[in-house]
Parts: structure tokens; C-alpha cells; sequence
């Protein structure tokens, strides 16, 4: 008999880590990121991480995520092998009691399209595609810097200076400053859903957290004293050797000038230069421009990742 999914203490984060790991090798989580990832919380939003035992082993487990605007995300962490036990039955009956007493109005789930069993369950259950996005690696010890030396040499031309978040500086005003920048790119990221931004206090505790953090990975394009750009490569908890891209964008009337590339070359050479051995970057299906990008510069694409969505109530 299948035992009912209860929400996991900070004591079996180690476990829970170890099971993201067996289930979602490429996107594992570390107990650290678990536990910050709870302390983080904003204010109205609700996280909480399940699971089911069955002879004192974690045998499954389910992330539940409901955010104030009342949007929820679900990650459900199961082995394929293992559906059809009722162990996806017990945590998705305790997640959508979350999402009922959150009042959550609609909850969706990124899932690997080559996920067969998990896409199988979870459209029985009425989620149905809303997006699609592409992963896509960069094997930086294939990555030769010296090919896009003209990248960089054109973005000086048009007057931009490069430089890292740590040749920047991190004062309050520099960093409302990269908040104000990331606001307005954002709005220009191609995707279904629409933007829903967080307060600076709560994008300074997630954006600019520590074990994420790398400041001489960030790159930001400067004309004068005014920030036009920026991308930004970010450390993975979970695979030290392993960087993950985080918002790569330039303002209108920088646009059209080879900027983009620019500081992607940029980061990519210093993160190169410190013995990174791969970067992987995740972006929406009709984001072409970044995606025409990424190509250029050596990224393969993987098979699409799906955005799944299911309606509320949940009562």
C-alpha cells in the first residue's frame, strides 16, 4: 500500500537531493539550494517540498511552489520506471491540497519532452502544453575565443565598454541600477506567459545570492556611466564544473551592434580562461534571436523541455 506523501524536514534535504539526481540528472538541486530556496520566500508565497516513504527510503518526491499573483509551479521527482505504483497519485493528491488552500488559479510544470511516462501521467491529469523551451550546451574546451575577436573589437567601436559586476561594484545604487536594466529587458524576452517581476529586495536576495553568484562571470556593457547590457553566467550548486546562463539582453538603441555576442564572447572566455568545462543556457522556443545566437557560437540544442499548465481551482 502506498503510504501518503508528507512535506519533508530540512533533515531529509540530503535525500531529497540525491533522489533529483537519480531522476533529473541534468537539472539535479543540492541540499544547499533546498534549504535557501526555503529561507528566500517573499512575502504571500508558499514552497514546500514533498515526499513518499516506503521501507525508510525516499521513493519519490514533488516540489510545490505558489507564488502572491496565485501562479504555481510543480516539479514532480519520480524515476520513469516507477510510474503506475501510485507514488505520483499520493504526491500530486497532497500537492493539489497546497495549491486549494494557496488558491492557486493555475500551476505548471517544465518537463523534458523525452520524459514519456511523466508527459503521459501528467496529461491525464489535464495539464496540457503551454510553451516549449530549448536547452542548449556550449563544451567549452572546444570553444576557441580568438574566432569572435571581431565581436568584441565592433562593440568598442560603437562605444561600449565590457566589464565584469565586479570591476562594477556592488554598492546599493549600482545595484538598483542592474535591477532597473534586468526590469527593462525583461520585458523584451519572447514568451507566452507574461512578465510578473519581483520587488528589488527579493531579486537582490535571489539574483545576486552567493552560491550562485559569480561577479567576474557577469558582464555588463556600459555607453558613458549608462548600463545598455548584460549576460550573465551563474554557478551550479550541484555540478561545480558546470555554468548555467541567467539573462543575456541590450536596451533598444543598443540593439543591432553585435552587443549580445559581445558579452556572451566576453563571459564565455573568462569562464574558459577559469576552467569551466560547459555552459548550458535555457531559452524560450520562439526566442529565435537568442537562439540563432547561441548557434553561432558553438551551443548544440537538446530536445525541447515543455512548459505544461493546468487550470484552477484546485479545490
Amino acid at each position: 500500500m502506498t503510504q501518503a506523501a508528507v512535506p519533508l524536514p530540512e533533515s531529509a534535504y540530503p535525500e531529497l537531493a540525491a533522489l533529483t539526481h537519480r531522476t533529473d540528472p541534468d537539472h539535479p538541486l543540492a541540499p544547499e539550494t533546498l534549504r535557501v530556496e526555503k529561507a528566500r520566500l517573499r512575502e504571500g508565497e508558499r514552497l514546500e517540498y514533498l515526499g513518499v516513504r516506503a521501507e525508510e527510503r525516499l521513493r519519490a518526491a514533488a516540489q510545490v511552489r505558489v507564488e502572491p499573483s496565485g501562479r504555481a509551479q510543480f516539479k514532480l521527482y519520480l524515476p520513469e520506471v516507477a510510474f503506475g505504483q501510485g507514488l505520483e497519485d499520493a504526491l500530486w493528491t497532497a500537492a493539489r491540497q497546497i495549491l486549494a488552500r494557496a488558491g492557486a488559479r493555475q500551476v505548471v510544470t517544465a518537463l523534458p519532452s523525452t520524459r514519456t511516462a511523466a508527459l503521459e501521467y501528467l496529461t491525464r491529469l489535464g495539464f496540457r502544453e503551454a510553451d516549449r523551451m530549448h536547452e542548449s550546451r556550449l563544451d567549452l574546451t572546444r570553444f576557441n575565443p580568438t574566432a569572435f575577436a571581431a565581436v568584441l573589437e565592433r562593440a568598442q567601436t560603437h562605444g561600449h565598454a565590457l566589464r565584469s559586476l565586479a570591476e562594477y561594484g556592488r554598492g546599493e545604487a549600482h545595484e538598483r541600477a542592474l535591477y532597473a536594466l534586468t526590469l527593462r529587458l525583461l520585458r523584451d524576452v519572447p514568451s507566452r506567459e507574461p512578465l510578473d517581476p519581483w520587488p528589488f529586495e527579493v531579486w537582490r536576495s535571489r539574483a545576486l545570492a552567493p552560491e550562485i553568484l559569480l561577479p567576474e562571470l557577469w558582464m555588463l556593457a556600459q555607453t558613458g556611466e549608462r548600463l545598455v547590457g548584460l549576460s550573465q553566467l551563474l554557478a551550479d550548486p550541484a555540478q561545480p564544473q558546470l555554468l548555467r546562463t541567467g539573462l543575456t539582453g541590450v536596451l533598444p538603441e543598443a540593439r543591432r551592434q553585435g552587443l549580445a555576442t559581445a558579452l556572451k564572447v566576453a563571459a564565455l572566455t573568462r569562464a574558459k580562461a577559469r576552467g569551466y568545462r560547459e555552459v548550458r543556457t535555457m531559452n524560450h522556443a520562439v526566442n529565435a534571436r537568442m537562439l540563432g545566437i547561441n548557434q553561432r557560437l558553438g551551443f548544440t540544442r537538446c530536445p525541447p523541455t515543455l512548459l505544461l499548465a493546468l487550470e484552477g481551482p484546485f479545490t
